[in-house]
């Protein structure tokens, strides 16, 4: 058996399968249930997708996901966890935790190894719909190489921290819309000269700064609609060489 298929059954726990001694599992789904909580420790070695959305959980137990070696897929959209903790996902590519009630800053509730690797092959980390406050550049940890796609939509954040995104340099989509964000430094997006995607819609920013987009020459597509700007100096767009989409 290498795909099993637990969605919408009414399961309140799985701590009553023994889930590891299906020893081939490669996917597993058990979206839409009532799970509360996951206490035992999943060993599943050829794990790769992992689909618990739409569920009532609240916590985890320590080292639940800790001997999920080859795990790229985590999903956790639309439960309510308040805090996350990440014991080392190294060969995580896409991780979704939208629509919970995770609490000011990203970095609650996450902590590393010793040899401080943390997902250092993901691809995609959507955080939209919680209530996350700042990002900083230790809010994640070790996802430079790889990261492509970052979603933080729907949240509480304020302002963007230079040297968080500074060493996002594989980045290409970046979506912050529907926040609280007010001031945008300069240099913000200086180093992230591979991004193609940028939306800041529905924030509160006032003004932007010439050099904002100065350095972004594969950007295709910007939007800035729904936010409170009284004035665009002329040289802002003019290295947006490749802009197929702007809306302010």
């Amino acid at each position: 058996l290498r795909k099993l298929y637990l969605s919408n059954m009414g399961i309140v726990s799985i701590d009553q399968f023994n889930l590891s001694k299906i020893k081939n599992l490669v996917y597993l789904n058990i979206s839409l249930n009532q799970i509360k909580s996951i206490q035992i420790q999943l060993f599943l070695l050829y794990l790769e997708t992992l689909d618990i959305s739409n569920n009532q959980i609240e916590f985890f137990e320590e080292n639940v996901f800790s001997r999920l070696f080859v795990l790229h897929y985590l999903n956790l959209e639309n439960n309510r966890l308040k805090i996350f903790q990440i014991d080392s996902f190294n060969l995580m590519e896409k991780f979704i935790l939208r629509n919970n009630l995770v609490l000011k800053e990203i970095k609650v509730g996450i902590t590393v190894d010793t040899k401080g690797s943390i997902m250092h092959l993901v691809r995609e980390i959507d955080f939209s719909g919680n209530s996350i406050e700042d990002i900083r550049l230790d809010s994640i940890i070790r996802i430079d190489d790889h990261l492509e796609r970052l979603l933080l939509n729907e949240n509480k954040i304020r302002q963007i921290d230079r040297y968080f995104l500074i060493t996002l340099n594989k980045l290409k989509y970046l979506s912050l819309y529907s926040n609280q964000i007010s001031l945008i430094d300069g240099s913000v997006f200086s180093s992230l000269d591979q991004l193609e995607y940028i939306n800041l819609a529905n924030n509160l920013i006032k003004s932007l700064d010439e050099r904002t987009f100065s350095n972004l020459f594969h950007l295709k597509y910007l939007n800035l609609a729904s936010n409170q700007i009284e004035f665009i100096n002329a040289s802002l767009f003019s290295q947006l060489f490749n802009l197929n989409y702007l809306d302010l």
